[in-house]
């Protein structure tokens, strides 16, 4: 799904984790604006022999779910195969809403409704969870600009400013090189046990 305005460019992928060149990123988004990638993707790594060898790929950063803009389900990351997909995608009164809990192997997670909402100047993400397990859910934000605390409960990303005010979780600010030596940084909100719904504005 693409949507264009005269303030930014932003795109969400559903599909599944086997597709050509596949990267595990089974509801993962970009938002750019200015000309240039906020959130973004990390695009392809280092041609090596891990890189196309099945049993590496997908330890590499580039190729992980960890280094794309989606979720991490009880410290795991998304699975690589067919089987994990992304399901019920639809597009009605200007909202974008995808199930992503398929792209992971987590019997407690029985949905992970991610939708997308646009203003002109604007989009809001709301992730939707249903996890009956014991372990916790982390929402990940990946971008090669370095984050800044901003006012209030936000995070500035160059121009960019993350609001997660309507939540209780406190951002985590980390990072990690990719393989062609340039600084991935990650925006991580682990949530509170129990917590059903992950709300954000990005602007």
């Amino acid at each position: 799904f693409i949507k264009r305005t005269p303030f930014y460019g932003f795109a969400v992928k559903g599909g599944c984790n086997d597709e050509h060149h596949n990267h595990n990123d089974v509801g993962s988004f970009i938002f750019a604006k200015n000309g240039a990638h906020v959130f973004t993707d990390p695009g392809a790594g280092e041609y090596t022999r891990q890189y196309f060898a099945k049993d590496t790929r997908y330890t590499i950063l580039e190729c992980s779910s960890r280094g794309h803009s989606v979720p991490i389900i009880n410290g795991d990351f998304q699975c690589a195969g067919k089987e994990f997909r992304a399901s019920s995608i639809s597009y009605e009164n200007g909202v974008f809403t995808v199930d992503i809990a398929g792209a992971y192997d987590s019997k407690g997670l029985a949905s992970l409704k991610r939708s997308f909402s646009f203003e002109e100047d604007a989009v809001t993400m709301r992730d939707t969870i249903d996890y009956s397990g014991e372990g916790t859910v982390t929402e990940r934000f990946v971008t090669f600009i370095e984050p800044r605390p901003g006012e209030g409960k936000t995070v500035k990303v160059g121009d960019t400013v993350l609001d997660y005010s309507s939540n209780n979780a406190n951002p985590v600010i980390g990072s990690e090189k990719n393989t062609q030596k340039t600084t991935l940084y990650f925006i991580d909100f682990p949530l509170e046990r129990g917590t059903t719904e992950f709300t954000c504005r990005i602007s």
